[in-house]
């Protein structure tokens, strides 16, 4: 797999560059697609060393016989907050690309843009100006509800379960815009030999789980929707790096 790096510093685009050659990891070749927390706390470590860092992630899945080359491509996007004669400047005019079957980490320290850029991609947010289109078509006018139809699925930056419904049952809501059973019922399984643990507490409420589990809870809900994209935000935030491990 190649890896792409975009580095926000404080709303601007800073750098962007293949990393292929610094940071490989032969299990993303055999199609593996949960490794973001490997090359993120790589990336992580070597960042550290200057300045401190927050990890948002986004991994483009593999093909499902889309034909485009390109995944997300953003262009010029720019974010602000406010009225016109006092604004914020939230994210200022940036572009970078996530070919299909890659994986792009953005890094930055608090506060440069890194969540309000998954958010307007996500269609949480409108940018103020700029293009964002994906698999080759523009997504500015799609509300978060559908992307998943689109091929989106992601998680949060703080870990957004249904705290009253159990493991299984937060498994189900994720596919809930699917209508075939029996595949369903099979991405379960497999979501379960990701994260055995889910299937272990699979009765249990949501709520009462542990930090990390709720994050494979919340990456196994994700992948229910069956997404070409998948975007993870901060998915090792206050974990120990046992659970990262787990994990990822």
């Amino acid at each position: 797999g190649r890896m792409n790096l975009a580095q926000l510093n404080f709303g601007s685009y800073k750098e962007y560059g293949d990393l292929t050659n610094r940071f490989y990891n032969p299990r993303l070749a055999g199609g593996a697609m949960l490794d973001i927390g490997v090359y993120a706390l790589s990336l992580m470590r070597l960042f550290m060393a200057s300045q401190p860092t927050e990890v948002v992630s986004l991994a483009n899945l593999a093909s499902t016989g889309v034909d485009q080359t390109s995944g997300i491509v953003c262009r010029n996007i720019t974010r602000r907050y406010g009225t016109d004669s006092s604004t914020a400047l939230a994210v200022k005019g940036i572009s970078f690309e996530v070919p299909r079957g890659t994986l792009t980490t953005i890094l930055g320290p608090s506060g440069c843009g890194k969540t309000t850029t998954l958010r307007m991609i996500a269609g949480l947010e409108s940018p103020t100006s700029g293009e964002i289109t994906f698999e080759g078509a523009s997504i500015l006018d799609k509300p978060a509800h559908l992307m998943p139809d689109v091929g989106m699925g992601r998680t949060f930056q703080n870990v957004a379960l249904f705290p009253n419904l159990t493991v299984l049952e937060n498994l189900k809501a994720g596919a809930h815009l699917r209508k075939d059973k029996d595949g369903i019922e099979k991405d379960i399984k497999w979501v379960y030999e990701l994260f055995p643990r889910l299937e272990e507490r699979n009765w249990q409420l949501a709520g009462t789980l542990s930090g990390g589990e709720q994050q494979m809870l919340a990456v196994g809900r994700a992948l229910m929707s069956r997404p070409r994209l998948l975007m993870l935000d901060e998915p090792s935030l206050g974990l120990a790096p046992l659970v990262v491990r787990d994990i990822f």
